[in-house]
């Protein structure tokens, strides 16, 4: 009967112990991701170009993986709002998207931890 019960206990031990550092393991492991962004003008994360009568504002922004982490895979980036402000002159419509990586064709991209992959919009 003692056994048993030993063994039991043992095996709730075990198991519970198994889940509580899969949890443990997976939740330091994860990725974490951050955004960088400067409005200094000498970052030049902000360009402005001039088509005819037109002045175009080009915004790079860069994503970067926290360092002993796992590679963050299939990472993407989406425009989900836009605001300009109240007193602005040009009112036309910003479209909610995805953005294509710099230097990249593809929408996805894999980032390995303590590095940065820039976007351009």
């Amino acid at each position: 009967m003692a056994a048993a019960l030993i063994g039991a206990v043992g095996t709730v031990a075990a198991v519970w112990l198994a889940l509580f550092l899969q949890i443990t393991l997976v939740e330091r492991r994860r990725p974490v991701l951050s955004l960088d962004f400067s409005d200094d003008y000498l970052d030049q994360d902000v360009s402005a170009t001039e088509l005819e009568d037109l002045t175009c504002l080009t915004y790079r922004i860069r994503v970067y993986a926290e360092v002993n982490k796992e590679t963050a895979r299939n990472v993407e980036v989406l425009l989900l709002r836009a605001r300009r402000p109240e007193n602005a002159v040009n009112g036309f419509h910003i479209p909610d998207r995805s953005f294509r990586w710099t230097g990249q064709d593809d929408r996805k991209v894999d980032i390995p931890p303590g590095l940065g992959v820039g976007w351009t919009f």
